[in-house]
């Protein structure tokens, strides 16, 4: 009795999952906007959709329940078979270049796709490590170790809908099965979708899915207003009463910069104001702590000074 209650719970799960599939084979739409309208996208009609801010961009999660996004946030895996989650945002290409991950601003989207790939899938399990032993090695006392960038998973390019060039990834890592979808949606915005299942669980459903949410993709802002926003949202409440010109930008500098690299880093160039701008910009989306007056009396230190 257990076995044919369980036979019929699955059942009605891949059901649910696939209730969007009108009886033509057309995955049946519905729309979402966030409050402040910044992007739109479609997902299966019937399923749930939440604006979880998990990511700097503009993003949704949709599933066919809201039980299956609550537990895949919490857990970082599908929690059943028959679990099905998506998500979707828009980012801009500038972000590729501010974080320092080695892919042009203008690379190709199966570069692209091959990075999301890599930022939105668990790194595999590694079984070879015997218990209590540490996956990475430490560094000497003493010495800094150097970031590497993981190995980024293959992507080949497709064609999806009315011709549209797409990055394409699947890939499994033990955790969960995923495809992935990018497609340039302007010269510098991304659209990505990406559609995971438990292990031994994708199938051509799934992938139609993500092709048909990555393709419904669309926003009016751009790369560099979509850039600015992130940043201004990564920034501390600024004191009362404490505008930038009563700050001192050298000692915020030396206060704040100097925790990631030393002095000498910047006083070893000679950039314009813009150019300084995205620098330090750039390292708020490290993690910089600043706020907007502390920003801007950096920024004009920099300036006036290199």
């Amino acid at each position: 009795m257990k076995r044919v209650l369980s036979m019929v719970v699955l059942c009605a799960l891949l059901l649910t999952s696939l209730v969007a599939l009108a009886q033509d084979g057309e995955l049946e739409l519905a729309e979402y906007v966030p409050e402040d309208g910044s992007f739109s996208a479609a997902y299966p009609a019937g399923w749930e959709a939440a604006e979880i801010m998990m990511l700097p961009f503009p993003s949704f999660w949709f599933a066919p329940e809201a039980e299956m996004i609550d537990k895949f946030i919490y857990t970082g895996a599908p929690a059943e078979s028959g679990d099905v989650i998506g998500l979707s945002f828009v980012a801009p290409t500038q972000i590729i270049a501010a974080f320092g991950m080695g892919v042009a601003e203008d690379a190709p989207v199966t570069e692209m796709a091959s990075l999301f790939g890599m930022m939105l899938g668990e790194p595999p399990v590694d079984e070879s490590a015997e218990e209590g032993e540490a996956a990475e090695e430490e560094a000497p006392e003493g010495e800094d170790m150097e970031w590497e960038m993981p190995p980024l998973p293959e992507a080949e390019e497709v064609t999806i809908g009315e011709d549209v060039i797409a990055g394409y990834v699947e890939q499994s890592n033990g955790v969960y099965d995923q495809v992935v979808y990018v497609t340039k949606i302007a010269d510098d915005v991304l659209a990505v979708t990406t559609v995971i299942t438990p292990v031994g669980e994708l199938g051509d459903e799934h992938k139609a899915i993500a092709e048909a949410a990555v393709l419904s993709i669309a926003s009016e802002l751009t790369g560099e207003e979509m850039l600015n926003a992130m940043v201004m949202s990564m920034l501390l409440p600024d004191e009362e009463g404490v505008s930038a010109d009563q700050l001192d930008g050298e000692a915020l500098a030396q206060e704040r910069c100097t925790v990631c690299h030393a002095a000498e880093w910047w006083d070893a160039q000679d950039k314009s104001d813009e150019e300084w701008e995205a620098t330090v910009d750039r390292m708020i989306l490290h993690g910089a702590q600043l706020t907007a007056a502390e920003r801007e009396a950096i920024i004009n230190y920099l300036v006036e000074t290199h």
